[in-house]
């Protein structure tokens, strides 16, 4: 059969046609896989934004590899210029980077390397307990009230003895009745200097205290309260207590004492500082032993660890006036007033009550 040459050329040009029109779709195909195969896009100041998480997952390095022991990038062979984490933007990772947990910091109240302080008014405040300051060994497990007697035992033995704080706010005292109710000894007020005209003043009542107690056959030592602004005063304050003992034998120390004064009033010694308010107690100390007396210096929590250079009185015993159920003064002690308002035979008045941590009685 013979073709038509017309009808020849148009199947010509229809296979032509047809031609063009697959090779526009095969570029149309190309140009969309080479347009999602691009590179990837950049933001305005060209940094990466694409690959923060598959960077942070897989081209970190491993610090526990043995091979990368120092710390060295661990990333297949590929250098940091071809990981695109270092392109990346900072605040975007910052964001993805989990808050690290805090740990708390270790309680003061019950670190065991502070202790409080409450002041007069009843504020309180948290202190450091040196380490260069000796510290007491008493249990408090140790302690016992048999009310109104507190006793310490250190392997189920009593080692301690109890005593009464008498001056002439007890008015009349009967110290048999004392002795029968279980006191070992008695702790005399023989004055103090006055704490704002500085006058030194006897106890009204020493003197039939000193008789009473030395015919119930109690153990006595006495008390002075200091207000020394200075050597000199310190000297004379010992002088004066020495010279009101002449006619007595103490079986206990001459105390020093330094308390705040009553109702907060202002007192001439307030200005003191630590350095020289130990300096004075020193001197008064010092003084009475050198004539044979033994002695204890006696002050509360506040003042011993605010007002006293504790340091230069590791040779001294302390007596810690600070009534409470157990004691809370770090450092040691050789006597502790544990109760300011106790109510005992032969006191119709409040009593302050004493134990003392060892035997300090002196032949």
């Amino acid at each position: 059969m013979r073709w038509n040459t017309d009808d020849e050329e148009r199947g010509g040009g229809y296979i032509v046609r047809m031609a063009m029109i697959m090779a526009v779709a095969v570029i149309a195909i190309l140009s969309v896989v080479l347009f999602l195969n691009r590179e990837p896009k950049k933001t305005g100041n060209g940094q990466n934004t694409n690959r923060v998480e598959s960077a942070t997952a897989n081209d970190t390095p491993n610090i526990s590899d043995p091979d990368n022991a120092n710390g060295q990038e661990s990333s297949g062979g590929r250098t940091s210029d071809e990981l695109d984490i270092w392109d990346e933007d900072y605040t975007t990772v910052l964001e993805e980077t989990p808050t690290p947990t805090l740990v708390p910091q270790e309680d003061i109240t019950t670190d065991g390397n502070h202790t409080m302080i409450t002041y007069a008014d009843g504020t309180t405040k948290w202190v450091t307990i040196s380490p260069r300051i000796k510290r007491n060994d008493y249990q408090d497990m140790n302690f016992v009230y048999q009310t109104p007697i507190m006793k310490y035992y250190e392997d189920g033995t009593k080692v301690s003895f109890m005593g009464v704080m008498v001056s002439e706010e007890q008015n009349y005292v009967d110290y048999i009745k004392l002795k029968n109710a279980g006191v070992d000894f008695v702790m005399v007020r023989l004055g103090g200097r006055n704490a704002q005209t500085g006058e030194l003043e006897l106890d009204t009542q020493f003197a039939q205290n000193m008789k009473n107690a030395a015919d119930a056959g109690l153990l006595i030592g006495v008390w002075f309260e200091s207000q020394a602004k200075s050597n000199e005063e310190a000297t004379q304050e010992a002088q004066y207590v020495m010279e009101h003992l002449t006619e007595y034998k103490l079986h206990y120390p001459v105390a020093c004492i330094h308390t705040p004064t009553a109702d907060g009033e202002s007192a001439r010694t307030d200005l003191l500082g630590k350095n020289q308010r130990t300096e004075y107690a020193l001197t008064f100390m010092k003084l009475l032993s050198q004539n044979g007396y033994a002695t204890v210096l006696g002050a509360n929590k506040e003042y011993l660890i605010l007002k006293f250079n504790l340091t230069d009185l590791e040779e001294e015993d302390i007596w810690l006036l600070q009534p409470g159920d157990v004691p809370d003064y770090p450092y040691r002690y050789s006597m502790w007033s544990y109760d300011g308002t106790g109510s005992i035979d032969g006191i119709e008045a409040t009593a302050e009550f004493i134990i003392a941590m060892k035997d300090l009685s002196v032949p």
